[in-house]
């Protein structure tokens, strides 16, 4: 898989995670947040919580599932993105979780699994 098809994909797969999460009442607010420690694909609310999604998107099973690619060493770098991205705009003190959206395209159809607080260990 070349890096420009990864990217293509991890973009439509980000567009349809961005278009889920406004179906089932999130208010997407950022998307693709660069900070010295990494990137979050989504940052959403839903009510008063913010919800940092991350979005991983497979075209077939080989290595795992979409979800699975979220292990123990992402998720920490993922708590870390999010606490200073959190940190550098005062809103530590807001109600926050980590989401997980896992889709999997096949030719037309894509299967999209939502965990919610995916990632906890804070």
């Amino acid at each position: 898989m070349t890096e420009g098809f990864r990217k293509i994909l991890g973009k439509s797969g980000e567009d349809l995670a961005a278009e889920y999460l406004e179906q089932h009442g999130f208010e997407i607010i950022l998307r693709n947040v660069r900070n010295k420690i990494g990137e979050l694909d989504i940052v959403a609310t839903k009510g008063k919580q913010i919800v940092i999604v991350e979005v991983k998107t497979k075209t077939g099973l080989g290595r795992g599932t979409p979800e699975e690619m979220v292990n123990p060493q992402k998720q920490r770098k993922l708590i870390r993105t999010a606490q200073l991205f959190l940190l550098e705009r005062e809103l530590l003190d807001h109600p926050w979780r980590i989401d997980v959206v896992a889709i999997r395209m096949q030719g037309s159809t894509s299967e999209i699994l939502h965990l919610e607080n995916a990632v906890e260990d804070r």
